[in-house]
């Protein structure tokens, strides 16, 4: 359904539900593009047929521009040759890879302060280490 068909089937029934339109004054009011449309019967002015009513004419109005852009991209995407496909997908992956990689980088670096630690930490290993194998010297030695 044409957007331009939803618009005009929706001023029509606003306009009927608005005021009461009699036979004699309906001609008169209803402009010559809404003639085709709408149709006098009892003096009241009727919305085309469509296949789900009101509710396709509001869909059509909100959503229908998107869906028709989404179809068409679907389209262009199934014309695709696959390797293309492939290697654009690999270029994007290898892309967002580099950025991880990066923003990591950047971001989990060791403070000054962490830095200091961990050499604390390391010379009070290997302090603890070489006492150790100090004490594993001596009881070897008494042993013999």
């Amino acid at each position: 359904m044409s957007s331009k068909l939803a618009k005009q089937s929706l001023d029509a029934l606003l306009k009927a539900t608005a005021t009461p339109v009699s036979a004699s004054s309906a001609s008169s009011t209803v402009n010559p593009k809404s003639k085709k449309i709408a149709k006098q019967k009892d003096g009241r002015l009727r919305l085309p047929k469509t296949k789900t009513g009101l509710k396709m004419i509001k869909h059509e109005i909100r959503y229908g521009r998107h869906q028709r852009l989404k179809n068409q991209r679907e389209k262009t995407e199934n014309n695709i040759n696959p390797l293309e496909k492939l290697k654009i997908q690999t270029k994007a992956q290898a892309k967002t890879l580099e950025s991880n990689i990066a923003y990591f980088t950047k971001s989990l670096k060791a403070s000054d302060k962490e830095r200091e630690l961990r050499k604390k930490v390391l010379s009070y290993r290997n302090a603890r280490s070489k006492a150790e194998e100090i004490v594993e010297e001596e009881s070897d030695g008494e042993s013999d």
